[in-house]
């Protein structure tokens, strides 16, 4: 089981799904909307949360910041839930994606 303080739960802002079509993949893309989703949230010095059941975006969500807070098994497809702290928490690299 997972909990979080309250207050943090309530002012956070969840990821909204982004996606990108298989043929433009491995364009910097998908980094490019995550930057400018998480730009808004650095702004408001807030957390985020999401959930990710695809292997290969888990790596791309770790170098902004996010990390695997728990796991399960739903209907066959492990998904990770994961939690990045506001921007007061963390350092400018994981705000732009790059390696601490």
């Amino acid at each position: 089981m997972v909990a979080f303080l309250l207050e943090d739960f309530l002012l956070m802002l969840p990821e909204q799904p982004i996606g990108v079509h298989p043929e433009c993949q491995g364009q910097g893309i998908g980094k490019a909307m995550l930057a400018s989703f998480l730009k808004v949230v650095d702004e408001q010095g807030m957390p985020a949360y999401l959930e990710a059941d695809v292997d290969r975006n888990i790596a791309l969500y770790k170098k902004f910041g996010f990390k695997v807070i728990a796991r399960a098994d739903i209907a066959g497809v492990e998904n990770r839930f994961m939690w990045r702290h506001g921007s007061s928490q963390r350092g400018s690299e994981a705000a732009r994606g790059e390696e601490p």
